[in-house]
């Protein structure tokens, strides 16, 4: 990484220098519509890369991540069978600049090796489906698999940037089904330990409350830009009528020790890795960029079919150990079916809890068959 890439410009002093360069420290930005709020989230990714952190983009759908292609390459992770045609609306300069990787989202898992630390990596998968119970089982999912692979791969720091964290984390009455509140529960959870992973949550929000409560105090740093009187946060209600008047460029960045730093000017602009001497503005934009494709959960049949032969692929797998016919490695089996590291000791459980009467009668069946 080069030196550019590290420069900052901040006073490692001040609490604006410490929330970039302290890793694994969560950051909430909270802010009314049109206040720069997610102009903010672009700006503090683009540093927190800078500083060197692996940075992971969940797109909401608002495909906002394109206010980075001038200025940095992304990875772009599709579902399978879905595309985003980049080529019909972007100049090819900028269609160059991004790596389509398809994924298959019942495995996220499979994601963590990959993802890039020399670019952003962008992770779309609420663009191709309108089923929330589909949305909420795949980030449930995603997230598990997030804290398992980080806890092996901690050294390197990681930031998971999510605008609008309270459409997958929402407080009480909130959410639209159970399964919400589950998501809800893991995302808390996970957060306690990330810290230790030297991984990062960044995070945006309309309105603190409409956040998972036990999620609210989790942050390391609040960047307050202009809000309502109501809905500043009750912590820092001694600013409310300072931060119900900010303009776009203010911003208070309070740490969770209640130290504050008043930032004028707090603007979209930060200095250019390649060109230190070069202002560059990271602006959100709405872009019309078509799409194909759709993620569906599979059809209970289907989901039948693939159930059944799991089940006879798993049984097979301990007739083998058995009869000691083979040596079984697991570990070989996993990259065999193209399941993510971690999983050869998951396999290797899922074997011995066979039960001992299927694995009897799969043993009679052999001799039947022997003997004929």
């Amino acid at each position: 990484m080069s030196m550019a890439r590290q420069f900052l410009y901040v006073d490692p002093k001040e609490l604006q220098g410490q929330m970039y360069l302290s890793h694994g420290n969560h950051i909430l930005v909270i802010g009314a519509t049109g206040s720069g709020k997610t102009a903010s989230l672009l700006k503090i990714t683009y540093n927190l890369w800078k500083v060197g952190e692996t940075i992971i983009w969940r797109d909401d759908a608002n495909l906002e991540f394109l206010s980075f292609l001038p200025y940095i390459d992304c990875k772009l992770y599709l579902p399978e069978g879905c595309d985003l045609h980049l080529e019909k609306v972007l100049a090819p300069s900028m269609v160059k600049r991004v790596e389509k990787v398809h994924y298959d989202w019942h495995r996220p898992g499979e994601l963590m090796p990959s993802f890039d630390n020399e670019r952003l990596n962008i992770l779309l998968f609420d663009l191709f489906t309108i089923d929330l119970e589909t949305s909420v089982r795949f980030w449930t999912q995603f997230f598990w698999e997030l804290y398992r692979y980080k806890r092996q791969e901690i050294k390197e720091p990681w930031s998971l940037v999510i605008d609008e964290l309270n459409d997958l984390a929402p407080g009480k009455a909130r959410g639209t089904f159970a399964g919400q509140l589950r998501l809800s529960s893991h995302i808390y959870h996970s957060l306690k330990k990330f810290r230790k992973m030297n991984l990062r949550l960044v995070a945006s929000t309309h309105n603190f409350n409409d956040l998972h409560a036990p999620l609210r105090g989790q942050f390391n740093y609040y960047l307050l830009k202009r809000m309502r009187r109501e809905h500043v946060p009750g912590r820092f209600v001694n600013y409310a009528h300072v931060i119900e008047r900010m303009s776009v460029r203010h911003a208070i960045l309070v740490d969770r020790y209640g130290n504050f730093q008043f930032i004028h000017p707090w603007t979209e602009e930060t200095r250019w890795h390649e060109d230190l001497e070069k202002l560059i503005t990271l602006k959100p934009q709405r872009w019309k960029i078509p799409w194909s494709g759709e993620v569906r959960e599979e059809e209970e049949d289907e989901k039948g079919r693939k159930g059944v032969w799991k089940k006879r692929t798993l049984l097979l797998l301990r007739l083998l150990d058995e009869l000691d016919v083979a040596r079984v490695d697991y570990n070989f089996i996993r990259r065999l079916f193209g399941l993510a590291p971690g999983y050869s000791s998951t396999l290797s459980q899922m074997v011995r809890e066979i039960p001992d009467e299927e694995v009897a009668e799969a043993l009679k069946l052999l001799d039947v068959e022997a003997e004929e």
